[in-house]
């Protein structure tokens, strides 16, 4: 495998700063400065984003039964689902609002509903202590966006400021 190769398989494998592979045995710093700008995202003022053909550039089978959890998969089902159920809405607030600066693809954001302006309302409603219209900015971004993630960035890497 060539280093990009190592970097991007390390990457997926769920690596973050400071940890290493055992497949590949590679520093996720490492990994950080062998891949593309593209391929690894940095939460910034700007939203971090991705093409389709970078995020889909080393499929991995993920997110379906017998297979592990797909990065935001990951994300969702260990920090977001945990924090909702627990009704730590501010604890919600604050990672409803890392999703808001995520943006996967500008064209998520390009057209209503817009993935961050969802994550928003849903971080407002939940520093307002409204369960039901935190639940709701969700089941929005679910609805509008869901599929088509699916489809073309099941595999985008969860920026480092969401792990």
């Amino acid at each position: 495998m060539r280093p990009t190769q190592l970097a991007i398989a390390a990457l997926l494998a769920g690596c973050s700063s400071g940890e290493t592979s055992t497949a590949t045995a590679m520093p996720a710093t490492a990994v950080a400065t062998a891949l593309p700008a593209t391929v690894m995202p940095t939460m910034t003022a700007a939203p971090a984003t991705l093409s389709p053909a970078t995020a889909t550039s080393a499929p991995v089978a993920c997110g379906e039964r017998g297979q592990p959890s797909c990065p935001l998969q990951a994300f969702m089902k260990t920090k977001m689902g945990p924090t909702l159920q627990q009704g730590d809405l501010a604890g919600l607030a604050t990672l409803l609002d890392q999703v808001a600066g995520a943006v996967p693809d500008p064209s998520f954001d390009a057209a209503d509903p817009r993935w961050s302006k969802i994550a928003q309302d849903g971080a407002a409603a939940a520093r307002a202590n409204d369960t039901a219209g935190s639940r709701a900015a969700c089941k929005s971004c679910h609805t509008a966006h869901q599929k088509r993630f699916k489809t073309d960035f099941r595999t985008w890497p969860v920026p480092p400021g969401m792990q």
